[in-house]
């Protein structure tokens, strides 16, 4: 499996390695929103410094951004980081964005510890 999702304190850390597609990404997704602490989560960290490559296409990118929104239903308080510079991620999350779909703050990092320190004023 191309990513490790880690129940936190307040949120959940998501590992992305080696090849990873947005159907993974989904799956992940459905799997957080039905955890049984999901309204209480105030953060989603994605590092993608280890994936090599997201194969992605922009229906499932849409998708996802819808996944999200319903979601905010349950529980509006999250923000989302993106740890990581490539540039087919920072695409993929542009894509998500343009969407409008998803109310979640979102920002992008370099550093894990830059994405922690935005988290933890959530």
């Amino acid at each position: 499996m191309p990513y490790q999702t880690t129940i936190e304190n307040r949120g959940l850390r998501v590992q992305w390695s080696g090849q990873a597609t947005t159907a993974e990404l989904i799956r992940m997704q459905e799997a957080a929103h039905a955890h049984p602490a999901f309204e209480t989560f105030h953060y989603a960290i994605h590092d993608f410094r280890e994936c090599e490559h997201f194969d992605h296409a922009q229906g499932d990118i849409e998708y996802s951004a819808a996944l999200d929104g319903a979601a905010s239903m349950t529980n509006a308080q999250i923000r989302i980081a993106i740890v990581g510079t490539s540039d087919e991620i920072k695409t993929l999350v542009n894509v998500y964005m343009n969407t409008a779909l998803s109310p979640y703050p979102l920002r992008f990092f370099d550093t894990m510890d830059d994405a922690r320190a935005w988290v933890a004023a959530a």
